[in-house]
């Protein structure tokens, strides 16, 4: 859990939990996928940060649950928080690559990865 430097309007400190984090493969940029929940005490709902050379915030509930949502929404400055967000996902992928796990990494009772080759020798199979 990490607590953002940011509050509600209502003064409700917000936190993340990082449930998962993920490197981007494929077509797109190198990056990360960091998913977990934000939440502030009485609301918590599933963010996606994508983070590399188009950082991105996507608010799950948005789409799932529009009710909860627009109230939470209503509550928070949301471009401090996407950007507290994405500090906060680079800040975790930055410290992942830096010891060379490449994971997929969950918090759901898997065990992190590490990949012990070097990262030019991934990238030649991927």
């Amino acid at each position: 859990m990490v607590w953002l430097d940011v509050t509600g309007n209502d003064g409700n400190a917000l936190y993340f939990v990082t449930d998962r984090i993920e490197r981007l493969i494929g077509t797109r940029a190198e990056g990360f996928t960091v998913s977990g929940i934000l939440g502030d005490g009485g609301y918590e709902g599933e963010v996606i940060v994508e983070v590399g050379e188009n950082p991105q915030v996507t608010f799950v509930d948005a789409w799932l649950a529009r009710g909860d949502f627009s109230r939470f929404v209503a509550s928070i400055d949301r471009e401090r928080v996407s950007a507290v967000l994405t500090e906060v996902a680079a800040g975790l992928t930055r410290e992942l690559s830096a010891h060379g796990n490449t994971t997929p990494r969950g918090g759901r009772g898997e065990r992190p990865g590490r990949i012990a080759e070097d990262r030019p020798a991934w990238r030649a199979v991927a």
